[in-house]
């Protein structure tokens, strides 16, 4: 519930159910909407242009995840960075100014994927970012959260 007060530009996204979706979804989140399109096909629906140059934060405690996500970023020539908890994502975002969007678990020791964004929301200097939730957690209570 914070997290929607906190963050008025809260938009809800359909489920991602491929990667290419999930760039669609990415590339929507930008600063105005999709970036350019200069025709470079995907193959999947996506374009690479939409997203190339983007820089993107992944924030996961499993590795496995993060080298997944980033190995299909970066085919839409998306500049990956990662953090495998909470604040460390939290303290890369702000020393690093120009990130576009970020991507966060929900299920992390120490600090949960709803605390990182509820910070980041708190925080002025990177609380436009838009931040995207990953997660295994599928339940509807857990969507509304």
């Amino acid at each position: 519930e914070q997290v929607l007060t906190l963050n008025p530009a809260w938009t809800d996204v359909p489920r991602a159910e491929n990667f290419a979706q999930l760039a669609l979804h990415i590339s929507a989140t930008l600063p105005g909407g999709a970036r350019q399109d200069n025709g470079t096909e995907t193959g999947e629906g996506g374009n690479k242009s939409n997203l190339a140059g983007a820089k993107v934060l992944i924030v996961d405690d499993d590795i496995r995840n993060i080298y997944s996500l980033t190995s299909v970023l970066e085919t839409y020539d998306i500049e990956v960075l990662h953090a495998e908890r909470g604040r460390d994502g939290i303290a890369l975002l702000e020393q690093v100014p120009d990130v576009d969007a970020a991507l966060s678990d929900i299920m992390m020791p120490e600090m949960d994927g709803y605390e990182t964004m509820r910070q980041i929301r708190n925080e002025p200097a990177i609380a436009h970012i838009p931040l995207i939730s990953v997660t295994a957690k599928a339940m509807k209570g857990d969507r509304q959260k």
